[in-house]
């Protein structure tokens, strides 16, 4: 029989480690029906595909002990996979809130299209990366609960996707922008956006890989092609941006190609989207001859000069008078600020 004191000692043993099991609960990732009629799309495990496409949506479901409002969870989509170069990187995350589907019992839940999760995912062409999915309830608060999954992301063969962000060796910055962003005498310029320059080797299926993307995730270098665009109209000739795709120089459009002297089903070209911060080259597999590592450049906001954007214009069924046109207006007054264009 225990005694008074080893009863109180053993009382406060066990409250102790309830108090800390407590402390470190986890939330959880819903898979039954028994609190909700609903579940989560992700439990662990999942292969989610067609990563680039907003109309395809997850759910997921969270049952929290902490959760007192859908604003205490932050959602983060974490690489882990030791053959990415975003090895531990963190590539989506937001503290939207989410939806109650039995608050009194904590559960919650948040939907998200994969084109808008995937966006920054680094992908060669057929690639499959490993995702860690961390929903976290109350951050950096002492009721901090963390749900945790793995989840892997397949990637078609039809593209592939480069990042450029924060401190990676492929991305260069200037101050000076384009030949069109002349400022006044006296005028203060300082608000004005730079020229960018990013480069990121992809893999890509020479039959079957026909759009690449380069993501310019770096503020300044997204500031840089929304400023490069800012003048001009859907479907217009870039002037002051052009891209490089496995050493070949390329003409850009902004958001689509609107050129009688382009074939857009075989000619490889880019487009830059309207927010400045994602570069397409379209028909890829008729630049390329075999599988394997190619790499996929931009310059944003700082003009090609004349007799490159002549040269590049050349490789395309153009009419020789605006072929001159556009290259003048690919003068760049401003000389190059890099080195090894």
């Amino acid at each position: 029989m225990f005694n008074t004191k080893t009863k109180s000692v053993l009382l406060a043993l066990v409250m102790l480690v309830a108090a800390v099991s407590g402390a470190m609960a986890a939330a959880s990732y819903d898979n039954e029906t028994t609190s909700t009629s609903t579940t989560s799309d992700l439990v662990g495990g999942e292969t989610v595909t067609d990563l680039d496409n907003s109309s395809v949506n997850k759910t997921l479901e969270v049952q929290s002990d902490n959760a007192t409002s859908g604003d205490d969870f932050t959602l983060k989509f974490a690489v882990n996979d030791a053959d990415s170069d975003q090895d531990g990187e963190v590539i989506y995350e937001t503290g939207d809130s989410w939806t109650a589907t039995n608050e009194t019992e904590g559960y919650y839940n948040y939907t998200f299209d994969h084109a808008t999760v995937f966006k920054n995912l680094e992908r060669d062409a057929g690639e499959n990366v490993t995702l860690d999915v961390r929903t976290v309830v109350n951050e950096s608060e002492t009721s901090e609960e963390v749900a945790e999954i793995q989840i892997y992301a397949q990637n078609d063969q039809n593209s592939a996707v480069g990042v450029v962000g924060d401190g990676d060796s492929g991305l260069s910055l200037a101050d000076s922008g384009s030949a069109y962003s002349f400022s006044l005498p006296f005028t203060n310029s300082s608000d004005e956006a730079g020229a960018a320059q990013a480069s990121e080797d992809v893999g890509v299926n020479a039959t079957n890989t026909t759009t690449v993307r380069l993501e310019l995730s770096n503020a300044s270098a997204s500031d840089a092609g929304s400023a490069a665009i800012s003048e001009l109209e859907t479907g217009a000739y870039a002037a002051s941006s052009y891209g490089q795709f496995d050493g070949q120089f390329v003409p850009v459009f902004v958001d689509s190609a609107d050129a009688e002297w382009l074939d857009t089903e075989t000619d490889t070209y880019a487009t830059i989207d309207s927010e400045g911060d994602t570069i397409t080259y379209h028909n890829v597999n008729e630049a390329v001859d075999e599988d394997g590592t190619v790499t996929a450049k931009a310059t944003v906001n700082d003009n090609a000069g004349f007799i490159q954007a002549w040269n590049t214009l050349g490789n395309y069924d153009i009419g020789s008078g605006e072929r001159v046109s556009l290259a003048i207006d690919s003068l760049d007054t401003n000389g190059t600020p890099f080195d090894d264009e």
